[in-house]
């Protein structure tokens, strides 16, 4: 949660014309990501997401132009990408 605080600066910033939405916590493993995914899509909630795998290594990742999800289009990126493409 300290990290996802501490990059809370990014959330409404711009990159590649799009806006940072949200910085979430996934699980780092393959299968344990895609099930975090699975659930996120459907709930677009990351601390729900999250809760079955808060014992596991994880990552922070920021979700960018939240509300084309359920459109089908899900962009994340690694926070260092995303301070090296902020739109001033």
């Amino acid at each position: 949660m300290e990290t996802i605080e501490n990059n809370g600066h990014l959330i409404g910033k711009k990159v590649k014309g799009k806006t940072v939405d949200e910085i979430i916590i996934y699980p780092t493993d393959n299968n344990s990501k895609e099930e975090f995914k699975r659930i996120y899509l459907s709930t677009l909630d990351s601390k729900k997401a999250i809760e079955p795998f808060k014992n596991e290594d994880v990552d922070v990742s920021a979700i960018i132009d939240k509300r084309n999800i359920r459109a089908g289009f899900f962009i994340s990126s690694n926070l260092e990408d995303v301070e090296k493409e902020l739109e001033n």
